[in-house]
Parts: structure tokens; sequence; C-alpha cells
């Protein structure tokens, strides 16, 4: 019971911390403030309420993993937000007056891009997109998942065209992410529309958000058994789905987030941390796979394999099964790695990475800091507080490439721009 009210506590510093420093009053801070608040909402005040009001009862080795790894986290938080907050320009955002022909070509490349992966999900096309798209995957997911949105809520203005232009495109996402029982994919961005919204007041908000909770509670199990109905591998369609009630899926998965967190505590305590295998692995994402005589190893893992990156060692030390995914606390990854003073010193490069890439965004051109938010992992993971090894793979699969794609669609809007100008001035010379 003090472990949970503590915990509860330490959260709601957060959430008074975040809106203390953070306006959600351009695309971009409106991004980054819902996904700074979803998990302390929605992974740590919410399922703590559920185990306050049950009557389980936790061990005391338990209640003090809980404590600590909360206060690892809301340290982590706290600091990382007042220091950016102090640093960043993001608050003087004004949203700029975008071209319609860039906010259609937006659209269009977000909306091939999402049904192109359905296709290939389903098999209907036989194409690698990861390959095809090499090495700017990365980059273009990230972009074709929050890209139509924006061009609705925040850049198409008065253009009515190019809004409901961007509606198809968010149908076109929609379409793509609901096949796939994705409820991470599904839930953040209604909740952009819908709580970030410039026109919308909190009473229409409350309300929509109630009529859709209304209306899913009754279709979540099967939604969520899509992902095994509908997949493609024969390995994962052959599964036996297991039924659950809404409030016990609900208790398991937003929960899962303090067990993982807490399991992680425990197996520090119990093995120590794993010292600098997880970042020379996270750096060699830099290093081309042909170079390595076998395979390469996978980022931020401790043993070069799949198996060895904190999510599976979390899990199976909880479960005892190791091949499952989970989420977690991500500042205890320095954490397992180094220790507490290295813990430290990740808060500082997390704040001088989102400085740094806000300042190169700026640079290229990128008003909005589009690039930034494609680096958090958009309605997957969405990590705005990212430790050295996430950013490691952040700039080599993101961030690189996507400077290169911004500067490149900037380059195309000037040529048609020119080339526009080209034929007006010909066009005025024949009359």
């Amino acid at each position: 019971m003090i472990a949970i009210l503590f915990s509860l506590v330490i959260s709601l510093s957060q959430l008074y911390v975040l809106n203390r420093f953070l306006r959600p009053n351009s695309a971009y801070t409106s991004i980054c403030h819902l996904f700074l608040i979803y998990p302390i909402l929605a992974l740590q005040i919410l399922p703590l309420t559920i185990d306050l009001l049950s009557p389980l009862k936790f061990e005391l080795d338990t209640q003090v993993a809980m404590i600590t790894a909360y206060m690892v986290n809301s340290f982590y938080f706290i600091v990382f937000i007042f220091m950016w907050a102090k640093v960043t320009d993001a608050k003087k955002i004004i949203e700029p007056n975008y071209s319609s022909a860039l906010l259609y070509f937006i659209v269009l490349i977000s909306t091939v891009f999402n049904l192109l992966s359905l296709l290939i999900y389903f098999k209907i096309l036989d194409l690698n997109l990861e390959e095809i798209a090499f090495p700017f995957f990365g980059f273009l997911q990230g972009f074709s998942k929050f890209t139509p949105f924006f061009v609705v809520m925040f850049w198409a203005g008065n253009k009515k065209t190019v809004t409901y232009f961007g509606i198809l495109g968010i149908i076109a996402y929609y379409i793509s992410i609901i096949p796939t029982g994705h409820r991470g994919s599904l839930i953040m961005p209604t909740l952009l529309l819908i709580y970030y919204y410039p026109s919308l007041s909190l009473r229409k908000k409350l309300l929509i958000s109630l009529l859709l909770l209304i209306a899913f509670i009754p279709i979540s199990d099967y939604y969520k058994s899509l992902r095994i109905i509908t997949n493609p591998s024969e390995k994962i369609s052959s599964q036996t789905y297991q039924s659950n009630s809404f409030m016990d899926e609900v208790n398991f998965r937003l929960g899962e987030n303090n067990r993982i967190s807490i399991g992680i505590i425990k197996m520090i305590e119990k093995n120590g941390s794993v010292g600098s295998m997880p970042l020379f692995n996270a750096i060699s994402t830099f290093i081309p796979a042909a170079l390595y005589d076998g395979s390469k190893p996978w980022p931020a893992s401790d043993d070069g394999t799949e198996f060895g990156i904190l999510a599976r060692r979390a899990h199976e030390f909880v479960y005892n099964e190791g091949w499952n995914m989970s989420e977690y606390m991500y500042p205890l990854h320095p954490l397992w790695e180094f220790g507490f003073i290295y813990l430290v010193i990740n808060i500082a490069i997390s704040v001088i990475w989102i400085i740094g890439i806000e300042r190169v965004a700026k640079v290229i051109g990128d008003k909005s800091r589009v690039i930034v938010i494609c680096s958090f992992l958009p309605f997957t993971y969405s990590i705005v507080i990212q430790p050295l090894v996430f950013i490691l793979q952040s700039i080599a699969y993101i961030t690189i490439p996507g400077i290169v794609v911004i500067m490149l669609i900037a380059t195309f809007i000037y040529i048609i721009n020119i080339l526009k100008r080209s034929l007006v001035s010909i066009k005025n010379i024949q009359t």
C-alpha cells in the first residue's frame, strides 16, 4: 500500500513538472506532450490506481523495487524536462504556412507508404519495403504515421481541399493499422486527434472519448485477436488465441510496465549491471553488416543476439520466458548497463541530443521539427527521453536518413516553385 501511494505521488509530481514546463501550443510541442504524458497516465497512474483498489498484496522486496523504479524514472524525467525547457526554443515555434503543394506531397508519401505496408503485410505484394527503402525506411515509417494528422490539425489552415486530402491520409493510416491489432498505434493517434485538436472544447473531448470507449469495449477482444487471425506468418496465425475480458486485459496490459520495471530492479540487485556490451553493440549500428564475419550484433544487446536486449532479459526474469517484448521505464536502461552515475550522465546526453537535433531541424528548414518527431518512433514506442543506446540507433536509422529526405523534399518543392514562376513569366510575356 505504501509503495503504491508513494509511486502515485511520484507520478503526480511528473505530471506537474511536465505541465509546468511544456505547453502544447504547436504541432511539435503537442506531440511531445502526448508522448510524455501518455505513459504517466496510462502506464503508471492507472495501473497503480487499479492496484490500490484491488486486494493484492506485494512482497516487501517488490515494494522496495517498485519505489526504486519510480524514483529512478521520475528523477530522470524531472531533471530532463527542467533542463530541456531551459534551453529549447520549442515553446517559441510559430506554425509555418506551408504551401498546398508541399502538404499534398506529404500526405501522398504517407498514404502510399501506409497502403504499401498493408499490401506487403498481407503478402499481396511480394516486396521487402525495408530493403527497397533502405536506408530511409525507419524515417519514412515514422513520417507516414503522424504527418496526415498534422496536416489536418495544424498545417492545412483554411485550405479545405488539403484538409480533405489529409483526412484520406488519416483513413489510409487506420486501414493499414487495424488489421495488425496493434492497440498503441490505434489509441495514440486517436488521443492526438481528440485532445490536441486546436478547436475542440474540453467538454467535447471528454464526450468523444467516452463514446469511443463505450464503442471499443465490446470489440476490444476481437481487435486484439486480429494480430493472430490476420497475421500472414503461419507461425503466429497457428497460435491459439486466449480471450480476456476488457478489464482483465486493461489490468494486464497497462500493468506490464510496472511488473517489468520492478523485475529490472530485482534483476540488477541479483546479477548486477551488465557493463559495456549493450553500448558497444549500439555503436555497431553505424558499421555495415558486410564487414562482420558472421551476424551483426543486435543493438543494445548484452550478448549480441536479439534475446539479449533489456526488454527480453527482463521478461525472461519475470516470467521465465525470453522471447517477448514488454514495456518498461526506459530510464532504467542505463542503470542496467553501468549503474546510477551512468544514468545521470545519460540525462545530460538525452538533453544534448534533443536540443542538437532541434537545431539541425531548424538549419535544414524543418520548422515543425518533423525529423525530431520521427526519432521518437511515433505511435509505437514514442520515446521522447532516450538513453544513449537508443539515441545511437535513432541517429543511424532515422536522423541521418531523415535529414537527407527532408532536404530532398525541400529541393523538390523549390524546383516546383521555380517552374511555376517560370510558367507565369512565359504567360505574361505571351500576353
